[in-house]
C-alpha cells in the first residue's frame, strides 16, 4: 500500500524512527503503572507550541524494571494505532538483513512504541480522523442502536449545525 511503500523509503533515506506505535495492554490492577511511577526531576522536559510541558523521566530502578517484565511477559498487546509503521519496521530490518550482518543491538532491531493501559480510568482515545461522513439515507437510530452496545458515542455539530457521530 502506499502509506507503507512511503514509510518505507522514509526509513531508507533517513535511517530515523520519526513515529511511535500505540499500544494497548491490560493491567486492571495498574502494576505497571506503579512501577513506572516516576520520581524526582524529569532527564528532560520541553513545552510545546500549544503551552503543554512534556516530560521524560529515566526508569533505571532494576527492581521496577523486574516488576515491568515480569507483569508485560503474558499480556496480550493490541496496536490502536501504528499497524503501517509496525510492518514497515519489520520490513526494513529484513532488507537490511539481507545486506549484510545486523548487530543485536543496531536501532532498526527496536520500534519506538507507546504502551497505555486500557484499563487506565484516565484513556481517552479520540477519532482524530476517523470520523463518518458523506453517508445518505442511513438510518441513525438502528445505527445508534448498534453502536451503544459497544461504545460510548454523542452526538456533534459541524460547521453548519447539522448533528453528526
Amino acid at each position: 500500500s502506499k502509506p507503507k511503500a512511503d514509510r518505507l523509503q522514509l526509513l531508507r533515506t533517513t535511517r530515523m524512527d520519526f513515529e511511535q506505535i500505540f499500544m494497548l495492554y491490560d493491567d486492571p490492577r495498574g502494576i505497571i503503572d506503579q512501577a513506572l511511577n516516576p520520581v524526582g526531576e524529569p532527564a528532560m522536559k520541553a513545552t510545546d507550541d500549544y503551552g503543554v510541558v512534556q516530560k521524560v523521566w529515566a526508569i533505571t530502578d532494576p527492581a521496577k524494571l523486574s516488576i515491568v517484565r515480569r507483569e508485560m511477559a503474558d499480556k496480550v498487546v493490541l496496536i490502536a494505532d501504528g499497524h503501517h509503521r509496525y510492518e514497515t519496521a519489520l520490513n526494513f530490518r529484513q532488507e537490511m538483513e539481507q545486506t549484510g550482518k545486523v548487530p543485536d543491538d543496531a536501532a532498526l532491531r527496536f520500534k519506538s512504541t507507546a504502551f497505555v493501559n486500557i484499563t487506565d480510568p484516565g484513556l481517552v482515545i479520540l477519532p482524530t480522523y476517523r470520523l463518518l461522513h458523506g453517508l445518505e439515507n442511513l438510518n441513525w437510530k438502528d445505527i445508534f442502536e448498534r453502536i451503544d452496545k459497544w461504545f460510548e458515542s454523542r452526538p456533534i455539530k459541524d460547521e453548519i449545525g447539522r448533528a453528526h457521530v
